[in-house]
């Protein structure tokens, strides 16, 4: 068989699912919480995201290539999103975005990780979620922001890497062994987190940038109360940042204290927030809106090996 002849026997699935940005709701997604009181967060998916090729060439060889666009560990939702596409690459296009969801959480519950499942239906579904949590089912919410809401978001939200790394886990046991021995301030913080899904969905509805701006500051004094290393290491840039009133609300990516926070940035303010992240090493992640989730295609082209 000539070499024209296997590569057009080859067959290529190409698969691109986005991360997210947890925007409210983050941690009672998960299993206790979700099972217990039912959970409701807000995210918005993102690009970069996660690419999978998944080729099988004509003796049946498989060979697997992958690459993120965002670090593991960073709070945006990484593994899931690498999980969600490697699932679409697999199963190929007929797979639908629900199912690849479904599966991805399998496999990281498989895999022994403490998650819940909106970084898995946020890389599948795309775009601006509204997810309500029932034990481990999922009800998608009608939800739209309005258009200068999301030119809002994409301006002034900056994602910014302080280079902090670690298994989500390690502040997950420690949470999640705290309600299971009933300590009520874990389960109180967590009704005041998942009140912020609402308060969030009709600030974006409406364009109420004071109401995401209340959002913010409801979460991130609840996660304190959950616990405080997860937002540690960014109070001691971030704090006189907003007292300078360089940037006007923040909060922590994902529920492990990574490395990742977003800050919305004061309008005219971007030199400084630069400066500031400059003469500490932090960086700037730049990203978009991802309106179409999960996309799988079946190709036949080599450059995929390039």
């Amino acid at each position: 068989m000539s070499g024209n002849e296997h590569n057009m026997a080859e067959r290529v699935i190409h698969a691109h699912a986005p991360s997210r940005i947890d925007l409210a709701g983050g941690w009672t997604d998960v299993g206790p919480y979700a099972s217990d009181h039912g959970g409701e967060v807000v995210n918005v998916a993102i690009r970069p995201g996660s690419t999978v090729i998944h080729r099988t060439s004509s003796d049946g060889l498989v060979h697997v290539k992958s690459k993120t666009g965002v670090p593991s560990g960073s709070g945006l939702g990484t593994s899931s999103s690498l999980n969600v596409a490697l699932v679409g690459a697999i199963l190929g296009p007929k797979v639908t975005q629900n199912d690849a969801a479904e599966r991805a959480w399998r496999v990281e519950q498989a895999l022994g990780d403490i998650c819940g499942k909106q970084d898995q239906w946020a890389a599948a579904k795309g775009g601006f979620n509204r997810f309500l949590f029932a034990g481990d089912e999922v009800i998608e919410m009608p939800f739209e922001p309005l258009r200068s809401a999301r030119k809002w978001l994409e301006r002034s939200l900056w994602l910014v890497d302080c280079g902090i790394r670690r298994r989500s886990t390690e502040v997950q046991d420690l949470v999640w062994g705290r309600y299971a021995n009933g300590d009520s301030d874990v389960v109180d913080a967590l009704h005041l987190i998942r009140e912020t899904a609402r308060m969030m969905s009709d600030a974006f509805a409406q364009d109420r940038r004071d109401r995401v701006l209340d959002a913010f500051d409801q979460i991130c004094d609840a996660v304190d109360i959950l616990h405080p290393s997860i937002h540690g290491h960014f109070k001691d840039l971030i704090e006189p940042l907003r007292s300078d009133d360089v940037i006007k609300g923040w909060k922590a990516m994902g529920a492990g204290g990574g490395g990742v926070a977003g800050l919305l940035c004061t309008e005219g303010a971007d030199e400084k927030l630069q400066l500031a992240l400059d003469q500490v090493g932090w960086t700037r992640i730049d990203w978009m809106i991802d309106d179409d989730g999960l996309v799988v295609e079946e190709m036949n082209d080599s450059s995929l090996d390039h």
